[in-house]
């Protein structure tokens, strides 16, 4: 089932990613940057992760975008779609309901992929996002069921879970046998290597192999100019290089010491790098100027608000205290004459109250009736006795212990492909039908595979189940449609 989602994040994501939009977002900004910067700090979104985790140029760019998608100025909205994705923009305006997937298959080089390699993440969910934007903005009918939409919004999901930290990737999160193991993992590397979680103890290496592969790793800031030193002065603690040992546990799948350390020096630059460039990020949105300027400005702007509401509710109190004054003298006055008059309204509530609860007795006795004329006659849903092992089937999507359930269920000639890893695509051209699990599935898998289906005439179907049992009942149902069809 797809998720309802602020795709707000995702937007300034698209913008940030199409250099075409840059210069125009940022003269819109400069029409009124303190109320569009007022109005992007106020933003759930302006601190989220989704925008903080990019460059910072990027960052930049998409708080900007948050402040005049928050503005909510519809024609300059239009007018960045336009210039950044005028082909997108003219499939949509011609097409009365928007489905993801044809837009896609339409605009995105499939069948070229040395032009698809080019498109960076971000750019490719911008012609999934866009479309959808494009047709709220346009009054278009999105077509919620469509597989690729489906696909896009659990994504979307997926993404935001993620920067919650949820499914992140992290030592803590592994099992503490796992966790063991990478310990002793180390200890085995800086005995054998005679290293340490300092980067200097690279240069005395014993391992030959980790000796060489640091220094051509080293040479790399020769080739830009600078110094070593920036990584060096980012010193990581023993959990910092548990945690680059544990990510090469769990992509390769073994101890083996001479690639476990060389995969530890290119991960001791690369953390203490990214360390490095977290810190000047935190310092240049600290420090910089126009940032300082537009708090200030704030600043002023609020305490001026403020003072001319504190007047504004002093004139207030003054005049409610003589209004309470005049309402002192007449509530007594009113008060003997309004006293009857709530004695006869209160015999009149306490009538309708009674008859109300009477019709409320009456409509549980109905309801009763409704409900026994409902359940019986519900009728249990009927198939055709299938023969799943006279089917090929291929299940794409899905993580590993998924995979284990439904090969449990499903007869030995059913094959199965996970979203991460290489594919053959003859496994596709000779299947008889094809399931997507969207709950967890790669866009670019999806994307060629779905070529394959359509050029080969193959029946597709989905899965969006948890429980295998339920999706062998949704296999059966969708091989009973093809059937009568």
């Amino acid at each position: 089932m797809t998720t309802e989602i602020d795709l707000t994040p995702f937007v300034c994501e698209a913008f940030a990613s199409n250099q075409s939009v840059h210069k125009l977002i940022e003269d819109m900004y400069e029409e009124n940057r303190v109320e569009y910067y007022q109005l992007a700090k106020s933003s759930p979104w302006y601190n989220h992760e989704i925008i903080t985790s990019q460059s910072i140029f990027k960052e930049i760019v998409m708080k900007r975008s948050l402040g005049i998608l928050a503005k909510g100025d519809t024609e300059k909205i239009l007018k960045i779609l336009i210039k950044g994705w005028r082909q997108i923009y003219n499939v949509v305006r011609q097409q009365n309901i928007i489905r993801v997937s044809e837009v896609m298959l339409k605009l995105l080089p499939v069948d070229e992929k040395q032009q698809l390699d080019k498109l960076t993440s971000d750019r490719f969910n911008s012609y999934a996002i866009i479309p959808v934007v494009l047709g709220g903005l346009l009054g278009k009918r999105i077509d919620v069921i469509d597989d690729m939409y489906d696909v896009v919004m659990n994504n979307c999901h997926m993404r935001l879970k993620l920067a919650d930290n949820e499914r992140r990737f992290s030592l803590d999160a592994l099992e503490s046998e796992d966790r063991k193991k990478v310990r002793d993992f180390k200890k085995s590397i800086y005995a054998e290597a005679d290293i340490n979680r300092y980067w200097a103890s690279y240069a005395t290496a014993a391992s030959e192999d980790i000796f060489n592969f640091s220094i051509g790793l080293s040479y790399l800031f020769d080739t830009e100019n600078l110094s070593i030193s920036i990584m060096e002065e980012e010193v990581l603690c023993e959990k910092d290089i548990e945690e680059i040992l544990a990510a090469y546990f769990v992509t390769a799948g073994n101890r083996n010491k001479t690639e476990g350390g060389k995969f530890l020096a290119a991960g001791h630059i690369v953390k203490a790098l990214l360390r490095a460039y977290r810190r000047l990020k935190e310092e240049h949105f600290k420090t910089n100027k126009e940032s300082l300027y537009l708090e200030l400005d704030t600043a002023l702007h609020q305490a001026n608000e403020a003072r001319l509401e504190n007047n504004n509710l002093q004139r207030i109190i003054e005049e409610k205290n003589k209004e309470i004054e005049n309402l002192r003298k007449q509530v007594a006055v009113e008060y003997g004459r309004a006293a009857n008059g709530f004695k006869d309204e209160l015999r009149t509530v306490r009538k309708e109250n009674s008859e109300l609860q009477d019709k409320l007795n009456q409509i549980m006795i109905d309801f009763k009736e409704y409900e026994k004329i409902i359940f019986l006659q519900q009728e249990p849903v009927e198939f055709f006795d299938i023969d799943l092992a006279t089917i090929r089937g291929v299940i794409i999507g899905g993580h590993e212990n998924w995979h284990l359930k439904m090969k449990a269920v499903l007869p030995d000639n059913w094959r199965f492909i996970h979203p991460d890893d290489s594919y053959d695509l003859n496994i596709i051209s000779n299947a008889d039908v094809v399931f997507f699990y969207t709950g967890y599935l790669n866009h670019v898998v999806f994307t060629n595979i779905i070529a394959e289906t359509r050029r080969k005439n193959i029946p597709v179907g989905y899965l969006k189940q948890v429980n295998e049992q339920e999706c062998l009942r949704d296999i059966k149902k969708f091989l009973n449609q093809i059937v009568k069809e």
